[in-house]
């Protein structure tokens, strides 16, 4: 299975710009509250486009949102000295194994074309 190792790069650097915390456990903490929120932006966020069809609303602040929810998922895989890599790989074999074999194979062929 292909390695995310670009995520690696992107969770070192987003490690440099983190507040720093004296103990992983507080950055752990700190961290998955923060997502929480951002999820609840993300939602907002879609409400206004979908809902109340906001035109002030669109793709950029839905990847403005996504970005931040990225930032704070590296931050809780850090608090757990885990890369993010490895949840990439653990999220596309998960996926891989719930398909169909023929279903699986059209899959990684589609993401062969895409790398």
């Amino acid at each position: 299975m292909k390695k995310y190792y670009k995520l690696n790069e992107y969770q070192k650097v987003a490690m440099n710009v983190l507040y720093p915390f004296k103990d992983k456990c507080r950055q752990l903490e700190y961290a998955v509250l923060a997502l929480c929120g951002e999820a609840g932006e993300l939602a907002n966020t879609l409400k206004h486009i979908e809902y109340y069809k906001d035109t002030s609303y669109n793709g950029t602040n839905i990847i403005d949102e996504l970005s931040d929810i990225l930032w704070y998922v590296a931050c809780v895989a850090d608090s757990l000295n885990i890369k993010l890599s490895e949840v990439a790989t653990f999220s596309i074999e998960k996926v891989l194994a719930r398909q169909t074999t023929k279903n699986r194979m059209e899959t990684e062929a589609r993401m062969k074309e895409v790398n």
